[in-house]
């Protein structure tokens, strides 16, 4: 769930892939919602994984753009993931998506990078 209300001080969101993978962002950094979403949208496109999202906390996470993420669940839940992806570099929605490619191909193959890219119509340069 998405809020546009920015009241909430920052905290740490996680997205979580399947039961295998998260994806720490530092919501004080304020992680551009446009990054989040290729990344979380890419590794859902390898049919390996679900994004969800996971706070510290039970509020709202402010992003770049103002919006508020509502996470799904609070973190430090049981069955936890088994591994931790990195988190954003604070560069552009494209360079972080390039990143996620690269990364999908280690874990999952070149085959499910390059059908990310083709259900999205997009080359790496």
């Amino acid at each position: 769930m998405i809020s546009s209300n920015t009241t909430k001080p920052p905290s740490v969101v996680t997205f979580i892939f399947g039961a295998a993978f998260w994806l720490l962002l530092a919501g004080s950094a304020r992680a551009d919602e446009i990054a989040l979403a290729l990344v979380a949208d890419a590794y859902s496109r390898t049919a390996f994984s679900n994004a969800l999202i996971v706070s510290k906390t039970n509020g709202p996470v402010p992003t770049r753009g103002g919006l508020n993420i509502i996470p799904d669940r609070q973190a430090g839940a049981p069955h936890g993931p088994k591994r931790i992806l990195p988190p954003l570099r604070g560069s552009t929605p494209v360079a972080e998506f390039d990143r996620a490619l690269l990364a999908i191909g280690v874990t999952y193959g070149r085959a499910a990078a390059s059908t990310v890219e083709l259900q999205l119509e997009y080359s790496q340069p």
